[in-house]
Formats: C-alpha cells, structure tokens, sequence
C-alpha cells in the first residue's frame, strides 16, 4: 500500500492535464471576453450605418 501511494505522488503525468485544462480555460475566458466586446462595438457601428443610410435616402 505504500509503494503504489508513494508511486501516485510521484506521477506528474495528471499534473500535465490539469496545466493543459487550466490554460484551456484561461484561453477561453479571453477569448470569450474579446468577442462580447467586439460584438458590442460591432453593434454600435451597424446602428450608425443603419442611421446614416436612413437619413440619406430619406434627403432623396
């Protein structure tokens, strides 16, 4: 029983996993973050153009 814990402790193979899933998620969060930005100053814009086209065909 105290060979195969003392075996456990010094497998780093589930460390590597669970740097990989850590950064995985860190990634993620950015990336998810960068798009609700984007789509936020994405929607402002086309509002603006939605605007301007409006207005200049209604000067026709």
């Amino acid at each position: 029983m105290k060979n195969t814990l003392h075996k456990l402790l010094k497998d780093k193979t589930g460390a590597t996993v669970v740097e990989y899933g850590l950064l995985l998620t860190v990634f993620a969060t950015f990336v998810l973050f960068g798009v609700r930005a984007l789509a936020s100053g994405s929607g402002s814009l086309w509002s603006q153009v939605s605007d301007k086209s409006a207005a200049a065909m209604s000067q026709h």
